[in-house]
């Protein structure tokens, strides 16, 4: 028999609570997050409803039929969510820009994109049968659009105090 050296003990450190690490994100940055997430859950929600002759379908906006672009504002609310998830758990990546910033700016073209999205129905699918089909938009997409409206109004409020109380000298959050 060998004599095995005896595996690593964990180290005696408390880990944080899921609380204390919320505790290191900005009301503005939990609001900016929440908002997205709930975008990114309304992309699989209807978006999107054909009616002709009293029969109706509903389309998600990341459903095939809707095309393949709007896939941009998965990646965007995932950026957002991942960048606010690595910031509540481990040290603040070091970016050139302020959190408030970054932020403003990915929730705008988020915004710009579900603007798009919800004012561009696809009818390309349907083909020749366009012509019969009623479309419009359905309650994903409206709660959607107040989603990412919510995440650049917080998102810009962050970046107005965090410019308003920064100096030259500090280095940004």
């Amino acid at each position: 028999m060998t004599n095995l050296p005896a595996p690593p003990q964990p180290p005696n450190q408390p880990t944080a609570s899921l609380a204390a690490r919320i505790k290191r994100l900005d009301v503005h940055e939990l609001v900016a997050g929440g908002a997205s997430l709930l975008l990114l859950v309304t992309l699989f929600l209807p978006w999107y409803r054909y009616t002709a002759g009293g029969s109706s379908i509903s389309f998600s906006a990341m459903s095939s039929a809707a095309g393949g672009w709007r896939v941009l504002i998965l990646i965007a609310c995932l950026a957002i969510v991942g960048y606010l998830g690595i910031s509540a758990n481990f040290t603040r990546p070091r970016l050139s820009l302020h959190t408030g910033q970054m932020l403003a700016a990915v929730t705008a073209v988020n915004l710009l994109l579900v603007m798009m999205t919800f004012a561009a129905i696809p009818t390309s699918a349907l083909g020749a049968f366009a012509v019969f089909v009623h479309a419009e938009p359905t309650w994903g997409a409206y709660i959607g659009l107040v989603a990412a409206l919510v995440a650049l109004l917080a998102a810009a409020e962050l970046y107005g105090r965090q410019a308003a109380s920064t100096t030259d000298t500090e280095v940004p959050r």
